[in-house]
């Protein structure tokens, strides 16, 4: 799965992005083994909102948010650099939202994904927000939903605190290299004004390796952004998908707890009727009737209620392993390139050190 060349149609307010999504597959489901559309960033979203509602319980992946100030401020390329920039951020987010979905043991064969990956059809997008069905929130019944409610807070309290600091290593590490790079420029400059050869040459050495470190710490900066920062943003958004399956279910047992009520007050008006002495026949026959039918429902929905709680509850376990398994290779990952890049910088500065030694007044 590949989300690449971002391509700008149009100009001004009017125009928009457009993504080529190539896929591949060895799944029959599939109707070719390798597919390639275009989709704007809508689509996306678009896909993401609808798999929320046609799979209640399920975590979709989270698509990346909308950015109307970055948007305003590409259409009117008042910064082609930083659009650039947003433009290849968003790119990777959104392949590796794809990569999620596609990794979903459900998602992998729903309809839309189906759409979104073998037409160039418009996705189409829902039609409520997937939060405003619950006023009020049901009494709950799970001693384990509270706990894990309770433990996403903390998470997502704690997760935000870390996308905060390692958005401050991200720009310390470009300032780094930024500064760098001027000291590596003024330092060649005073080599020209300096009269002693042997000491022009070590000077213009030393600006060169500090050049090259300067590319070191930028090239880190990225790394740092899409391998580190980038990651634990996606969980924040995950950690959002995961309370929205919760607010799901909460509606659910909000409905079986409602049918619960209308059922008891229908069988309670059933039992007046019974024992009041002028009850018409026909009265009675009516109660009885709704009676059967406020059981029925309510029996459907906690059947629903129950269905949707053993998915919730899978998924969350599945978010668990998942989150682990990530957190873990990311943070391996990110020692190994801190690693290389001191050990790279550390060898620039040892091939130098002799030439600095060798210097004589």
């Amino acid at each position: 799965m590949k989300v690449a060349e971002p391509e700008r149609i149009g100009d001004g307010i009017g125009s928009y992005i457009v993504y080529k999504v190539i896929a591949k597959t060895n799944m029959p489901e599939y109707k070719a083994p390798e597919m390639d559309v275009s989709r704007r960033f809508t689509d996306f979203f678009n896909l993401q909102k609808m798999l929320q509602t046609t799979n209640p319980g399920v975590i979709v992946p989270p698509c990346p948010p909308k950015d109307a100030v970055q948007k305003g401020k590409s259409l009117f390329k008042s910064d082609q650099g930083a659009d650039d920039a947003f433009t290849e951020k968003r790119a990777k987010a959104l392949q590796r939202f794809l990569k999620r979905v596609v990794a979903h043991p459900e998602l992998i064969n729903d309809p839309l994904l189906h759409q979104f990956l073998e037409t160039d059809e418009k996705m189409p997008a829902p039609k409520k927000d997937l939060l405003a069905f619950i006023k009020i929130p049901p009494v709950e019944v799970d001693e384990w939903f509270d706990d894990k409610t309770r433990e996403l807070s903390v998470l997502d309290n704690q997760l935000k605190k870390l996308h905060a600091a390692a958005q401050l290593l991200c720009e310390g590490r470009k300032d780094l290299s930024h500064h760098t790079d001027r000291f590596s420029k003024s330092f060649a400059a005073l080599a020209q004004v300096e009269e002693m050869k042997q000491l022009t040459s070590a000077m213009h050495r030393l600006a060169d390796v500090e050049a090259k470190v300067q590319r070191l710490h930028a090239n880190q900066a990225r790394r740092d952004m899409f391998d580190f920062s980038e990651i634990i943003f996606d969980y924040i958004s995950l950690v959002g998908s995961c309370k929205v399956a919760l607010v799901q279910r909460g509606g659910k047992l909000k409905a079986s707890q409602e049918a619960d009520t209308n059922m008891t007050k229908k069988q309670e008006i059933e039992q007046k009727l019974k024992g009041a002495p002028a009850t018409k026949p026909e009265k009675l026959t009516e109660a009885t009737n709704n009676v059967q039918d406020a059981e029925r429902k309510a029996k459907e929905a906690l059947a629903s209620y129950v269905e949707i709680a053993r998915r919730v509850k899978q998924e969350l376990e599945r978010f668990d392993v998942l989150k682990i398994r990530d957190f873990t290779h990311t943070c391996i990952q990110y020692v190994k390139e801190i690693m290389n890049m001191e050990q790279l910088i550390i060898k620039e500065w040892e091939a130098f050190l002799p030439e600095a030694k060798a210097i004589k007044v």
